[in-house]
């Protein structure tokens, strides 16, 4: 099994119709186990990028490797068992009449057993604080809930990367950052997950590497705290870092020799140890 478990290189594509191409030249490798951000502006071409990783679209040069799979040949049922992709409207896969069908769906459809589809499917509505509502009917949720739902009909399938598009979009502060939390936790027992998200607090307090989308490029891939810390950079790409990461770099320029931190809790603890 290798290591990386996601691999471009060299992609191209452009919608049809279309002269200009919307991504250009991608390389880059996901090591399994990776949490990486996918972060730019609106129209940069990370989402298009996202669709070309689960291979909802097809590289017009290059190609896509998923878990050593080509994107290109492979059927999307069997890139799918390998990526889970959790979208930014919940309501685009959510499709049956109950809560409880929609995690039950993607088991059955392997062919797992009924007795252990119930198992599984109790368990992902637990995790997800759902299980009250599984009679219920997904379009009757809240648009936090059944962004949890989403989340769940994939994990259920026990895919080796998650991709999730803005996965906070829509909740409360609990709800976020108990979703949040469980990704973290997942990915601490091995899951890659690669997350877009404007939000680049979120990305500095999860992501351990940071691929930067342009104009339909990769501009950089670095690890959170290099990206952040660049400050030409993120000023260039009208990205603001974290609150924590400007702080910490105005300090530095004003002559106090602190680590760049992501977070207010890195901040506070360089603070603290520099003025003890």
């Amino acid at each position: 099994m290798t290591d990386v478990v996601v691999k471009m290189e060299d992609v191209w594509y452009r919608y049809p119709g279309n002269e200009e191409y919307s991504i250009r030249s991608a390389d880059a490798e996901i090591k399994r186990g990776e949490f990486v951000g996918l972060i730019g502006q609106n129209g940069s071409g990370k989402s298009t990028l996202a669709s070309l990783i689960v291979g909802l679209y097809k590289p017009a040069r290059g190609r896509i490797l998923v878990d050593g799979v080509d994107t290109r040949e492979a059927k999307l049922s069997e890139i799918g068992s390998r990526i889970g992709f959790v979208l930014q409207n919940p309501d685009h896969q959510l499709f049956t009449r109950s809560v409880w069908n929609e995690v039950a769906f993607g088991p059955r459809n392997m062919g797992v057993s009924e007795e252990k589809v119930n198992a599984i499917a109790t368990e992902a509505l637990e995790t997800v604080h759902l299980a009250m509502y599984k009679d219920v009917h997904p379009q009757a949720l809240s648009r936090g809930q059944r962004r949890r739902l989403a989340a769940a009909t994939v994990l259920v399938s026990r895919p080796s990367v998650l991709l999730l598009d803005e996965p906070t979009t829509g909740q409360d502060y609990g709800n976020s950052r108990y979703l949040t939390g469980l990704i973290a936790d997942l990915n601490r027992t091995g899951l890659t997950v690669i997350m877009i998200t404007h939000d680049m607090k979120l990305v500095a307090e999860y992501a351990n590497r940071v691929i930067l989308v342009d104009h339909g490029q990769i501009l950089r891939d670095l690890p959170t705290r290099d990206l952040f810390s660049d400050e030409e950079l993120m000023e260039r790409v009208r990205m603001r870092p974290p609150l924590a990461t400007r702080l910490s770099c105005d300090l530095r320029k004003q002559g106090l020799q602190m680590p760049i931190a992501l977070t207010p809790d890195e901040f506070v603890a360089s603070l603290k140890s520099k003025l003890s």
